[in-house]
């Protein structure tokens, strides 16, 4: 009985490693240009997916073929850069699976940062008018209260007062 536990605890912990140490270990062995690019060049096919994803989900053929250029390419001694300078100069900068970090482009970095530090901005402001305006309806309770008991806190005293 404890055997077939130990087995099984053993198969899972080896599963557990395979899971993880699969799909991320292909890139680092391999270091070839191919499995550097692919995840930074979109699939021509119309997916929508990078070249690395596509041939993940769909086996593309389109995607395939773009392998074998980029090991061409390489052949050829051609650098990383130049190769993506290649396919840029080919279909335009939406080849690429992230933008530029310069001219215009820029903005697409800069912008989801800017929106949210200016929606916590917007929210900090809403909460600090809603505490303040919390604040001044307590106050204003508490004097309605107080109007409303004083007579009754005066008695109040006064009968404190002559018990002493």
């Amino acid at each position: 009985m404890f055997s077939r536990r130990l087995a099984l605890v053993a198969m899972v912990v080896a599963a557990g490693l395979l899971a993880v140490a699969g799909p991320g270990t292909r890139a680092v062995q391999a270091g070839s240009m191919v499995d550097q690019l692919e995840g930074e060049i979109m699939c021509t096919c119309g997916c929508t997916y990078t070249l690395e994803a596509c041939a993940s989900a769909m086996g593309c053929p389109v995607g395939d073929q773009m392998r074998v250029d980029i090991a061409a390419m390489e052949v050829q001694g051609m650098t990383k850069a130049q190769i993506l300078d290649y396919y840029v100069g080919q279909y335009g900068e939406t080849i690429l699976a992230a933008p530029t970090k310069r001219g215009f482009n820029l903005t697409a970095w800069i912008t989801p940062f800017a929106a949210i530090a200016a929606g916590g901005a917007v929210i900090y402001l809403l909460l600090q008018a809603w505490n303040r305006r919390r604040d001044l309806v307590t106050v204003a309770v508490q004097q309605r209260r107080r109007a409303a008991l004083g007579p009754y806190l005066e008695q109040v005293d006064r009968d404190i007062k002559e018990d002493i």
